[in-house]
């Protein structure tokens, strides 16, 4: 149990350093040496979630922060988070939040109103 905590704790680490450029299960997995299946296990077991969901999880964060506390376009934040057409991070984002970036944005910028 200590090795896999070690390697949660090392795939979460990696995220955090990694989210803005490294969106696959695949691509962690071989940072970490292990297949995507252990990969998966693992999170599982920790968060209660795939580790696909995690690293989603953990983009949407991002994005979020950007639409907040920046006055970057949609498309600045998209090519900053590796996003290869502003489109898909729009398409991303409104799969998760049922929103478009941009009314996010109006809504919360600048912490008006906390979800």
């Amino acid at each position: 149990d200590t090795q896999s905590n070690s390697m949660i704790y090392k795939f979460k680490e990696l995220l955090e350093l990694n989210i803005r450029k490294v969106h696959t299960v695949q691509q962690y997995a071989d940072i970490l040496q292990v297949n995507r299946q252990q990969l998966n296990t693992l999170a599982k077991k920790h968060f209660g979630k795939t580790s696909k969901e995690v690293i989603h999880q953990r983009l949407l964060q991002e994005i979020k922060m950007e639409l907040r506390y920046s006055d970057k376009t949609i498309a600045e934040i998209a090519f900053a988070l590796n996003f290869s057409e502003p489109n898909n991070l729009t398409r991303f984002f409104r799969n998760f939040t049922n929103t478009s970036p941009i009314t996010y944005r109006a809504t919360y910028q600048n912490d008006r109103f906390l979800p």
